[in-house]
């Protein structure tokens, strides 16, 4: 199958805009039609071809945010998906720096997101430091309130977490998760951390996110994944 890229715009509340991008990968088959990475991102991490899917999409990134920024566009990142598997290969961080150097890449505009896993050892640290430093913006996702999350979020370089979709519903559902998630977007803004919601689909969970004043959020309430002309769209609409 073709490996084919879709664009979720996030939606910025202090600048009202669509500010920031995240890569989502989709497997095209003429057998089954489009598998989302959800569906086929465990498949190629077991078979080993993880590294070649991500090296794809990263260079793809490198070379749109280049063409986005020549033509005008602005936008705070565009982020990846990165499996933790990535980290522990040799050549990974030398790689990055590679492409960020080819395709002249500004300081902050390529994000990494990276899940938690039990993968994440002392090695996965190391490198995240190494990859801050050459200035790739990194995002922590799958955050989650077990003693993990926290101490990732205390110990690892991280310049944002992704608040994942079941929280962002149990507002709905579960009357103690808003004080819950309110404490963690103070927290996050005090570390300096952005907090992004993900999965944000009713008029009620957007406005318990305003009151808590969560900085950043995507879903369907905001926009489904785009194509590259509707992304391009999106982005000289915001700057217009």
């Amino acid at each position: 199958g073709n490996i084919e890229l879709r664009y979720r715009p996030t939606f910025c509340s202090a600048t009202n805009t669509y500010s920031r991008v995240e890569c989502q990968v989709r497997l095209l088959t003429v057998e089954f039609g489009p598998i989302k990475s959800v569906e086929f991102i465990p498949i190629a991490e077991e078979s080993g071809i993880i590294c070649f899917v991500n090296s794809h999409v990263l260079r793809s990134a490198c070379a749109l945010i280049r063409e986005l920024l020549s033509s005008g566009c602005r936008f705070e990142s565009m982020a990846v998906q990165v499996s933790p598997v990535m980290l522990l290969q040799q050549r990974f961080v030398a790689d990055v720096a590679e492409l960020l150097r080819e395709y002249n890449i500004p300081e902050g505009k390529l994000a990494l997101e990276i899940y938690d896993s039990p993968v994440m050892a002392p090695v996965a640290r190391k490198v995240m430091e190494r990859l801050n430093d050459l200035g790739v913006e990194l995002i922590l996702g799958g955050f989650d309130f077990g003693p993990s999350g926290f101490k990732n979020m205390m110990t690892m370089p991280v310049d944002a977490i992704k608040l994942g979709r079941h929280f962002i519903w149990q507002l709905e559902t579960n009357p103690r998760s808003g004080p819950v998630i309110e404490a963690l977007i103070q927290a996050a803004g005090r570390l300096g951390i952005k907090l992004i919601a993900e999965g944000v689909e009713t008029e009620q969970q957007n406005s318990l996110l305003t009151r808590y004043k969560c900085p950043y959020r995507q879903g369907f309430y905001y926009s489904p994944s785009v194509d590259l002309t509707e992304l391009r769209q999106i982005l000289e609409r915001e700057d217009g």
